[in-house]
């Protein structure tokens, strides 16, 4: 029997001109690899601390806006006279807070509005819900959150 190429092996010794060559990834591959990864859970975190900051933002509003509805039903039901501008304190649960430890402040300003012929007074009610802000450490700024405005007759 002729031999055309092929050659008989050991059955318990690999044939190493047949196998395929292995060998490991390199350095700059594995580091390449890192980066990518890195850039990935970088996002990941940032994703994380977005979210976060959105779910303090909409309780922040759920207190404002409750805040601002029991604010605005009692000047519903408030005599006309004793409607008068002033500034509420609460705190970030909703209750009311002294001036420089509150979270949130109210203030209502008001105007008297007498219709044409003076046939009617009303007084036009501003509420606005301001949220201290901070510039640098310090409480500068004041970021209003919600704004209402509405007309109320004798």
């Amino acid at each position: 029997m002729k031999n055309f190429g092929t050659r008989l092996s050991n059955p318990t010794t690999p044939n190493r001109q047949n196998s395929p060559v292995r060998r490991a990834a390199s350095l700059l591959e594995i580091m390449i690899c890192l980066g990518i990864m890195i850039l990935g859970a970088i996002g990941l975190f940032n994703l994380q601390k977005g979210s976060e900051k959105s779910i303090i933002k909409a309780g922040e509003f759920m207190v404002a806006g409750a805040v601002l509805h029991n604010i605005s039903e009692l000047y519903k039901i408030r005599p006309f006279e004793e409607i008068v501008r002033t500034v509420y304190h609460f705190d970030e649960s909703g209750a009311e807070a002294l001036p420089g430890k509150a979270a949130f402040q109210i203030k209502v300003d008001v105007e008297t509005v007498v219709m044409p012929n003076n046939w009617a007074a009303y007084k036009r009610i501003f509420l606005d819900v301001e949220k201290r802000g901070t510039f640098f450490g310090t409480t500068l700024l004041k970021t209003a959150l919600l704004r209402t405005t509405w007309l109320r007759d004798q």
